[in-house]
């Protein structure tokens, strides 16, 4: 089978490992399948993920468009649209990048048997003769959280696009929760495929090492909960930074580390009313900026426990590096994460992340009560042994070949 797999986006994080550890997973499960990644291969270069792809006889095709995209985005390209503008009075027609991919992914699947999309959020739905899968993420776009992530325009783009999706796509989500939201907000969607993930963390099975240099010796004084995050309302930062300044009201008993695209800039000490900075001898919140997979392991592996306080999400992916490794994890109550624990029966301290004292109180917990802290651990590691990519590429595999099967019985 022939599949094309575009992802246009290439998110840091969750949202690169997330594809990674899938397209892996699929080939070694069927070396006879023949995948192409279509992507901005610079992007992929700069995650450590092209030498990832090509060792797993992964095929990587450039999307013409961003090459396009960034040769206009270098200097001497930008040096010539200011003579041209300036000087010349001539301005340039802006890149509909839009229209650009959809024409160049429809011309790239005719030689293929089906085409898979990880990412399809900003994107039309191509009109092509093989079959769509897409995966869905989230819906986060839907709600405002006290601050706009997308414009007017973005949200009026998702959601025309989705609805277009919706009428030849196989869609794909990864919680029961997310299976709901899509079918509360686009009631004209058909059949809804849950797969459920396992670890993101793609050094999940490397041996204990403690020879290993640790790349962050300036934190191993105190314990640290770990806190991977994106600066977004969403993630809930002011609350969880405020939990912890009434946890270390008295004393320093740990420190909150987060890590994601821009947290370098989270570094102070814990206050009620927000993370105060210029403190130099009781800093107790660390942000370290967006880190490699390596780093993200090795911090993972010394952490106290992990946090995640997300007001909405598809799923806990953090929680499931951490549950993987045997580190306990604390997490708000919201559907998609309490589902890991009635459904998977993972074990998490758990908290209602609008409230600063509920959150509090969930990390003293996990600080102080050491018998529900090896519970939580015991219970998790053997949850997560009944869950695994082999089982996730399985259940992807089979809606492949269903879908292949289907169109060949002119279905």
């Amino acid at each position: 089978m022939k599949i094309a797999i575009f992802d246009h986006q290439l998110n840091y994080g969750g949202g690169l490992r997330f594809i990674t550890n899938l397209i892996i997973s699929i080939k070694k499960k069927r070396p006879d399948y023949d995948l192409t990644f279509f992507c901005d291969k610079k992007k992929l270069i700069n995650n450590n993920a092209f030498d990832i792809f090509l060792n797993h006889k992964i095929k990587i095709e450039q999307l013409k468009v961003f090459e396009s995209t960034n040769e206009r985005k270098s200097l001497f390209f930008s040096g010539v649209r200011y003579f041209k503008r300036n000087f010349l009075g001539i301005k340039e027609k802006p890149v509909d990048i839009y229209n650009a991919l959809d024409l160049e992914i429809i011309a790239c699947c005719k030689n293929f048997d089906l085409a898979y999309f990880p990412w399809p959020y900003f994107l039309k739905p191509p009109l092509i003769d093989c079959p769509k899968i897409a995966t869905f993420h989230d819906f986060n776009f839907k709600y405002f959280f006290g601050t706009s992530i997308f414009s007017d325009s973005q949200i009026d783009f998702l959601n025309t696009s989705i609805k277009e999706w919706m009428k030849d796509t196989i869609p794909v989500v990864s919680s029961y929760f997310m299976k709901d939201e899509l079918s509360k907000f686009y009631p004209e969607t058909g059949k809804i495929e849950v797969i459920h993930l396992s670890s993101l963390n793609v050094y999940n099975n490397m041996p204990v090492n403690n020879q290993i240099e640790f790349p962050f010796p300036f934190l191993l004084d105190l314990p640290y909960i770990t806190c991977p995050v994106h600066l977004t309302v969403h993630k809930n930062i002011g609350n969880l930074i405020a939990a912890a300044s009434i946890v270390n009201e008295k004393e320093i008993k740990f420190r909150l580390v987060f890590t994601g695209q821009s947290t370098e800039t989270i570094v102070g000490k814990s206050g009620f009313y927000g993370l105060v900075k210029g403190f130099n001898d009781d800093i107790d919140v660390y942000g370290l900026g967006y880190i490699s997979d390596w780093n993200m392991n090795l911090l993972l592996r010394r952490s106290f426990a992990v946090l995640n306080g997300s007001l909405y999400e598809a799923g806990n992916g953090v929680g499931l590096d951490a549950w993987s490794l045997g580190i306990p994890v604390i997490q708000s109550n919201i559907p998609a994460f309490e589902e890991h624990l009635t459904l998977q029966g993972f074990k998490a301290f758990t908290f209602n992340p609008r409230e600063v004292y509920s959150i509090a109180r969930a990390i003293e917990t996990c600080l102080n009560n050491n018998k529900q802290r090896e519970e939580n651990i015991q219970k998790s590691t053997a949850a997560f042994s009944n869950i695994s990519w082999d089982n996730t590429a399985d259940a992807y595999i089979n809606i492949f070949e269903e879908s292949l099967n289907k169109k060949s019985h002119g279905n």
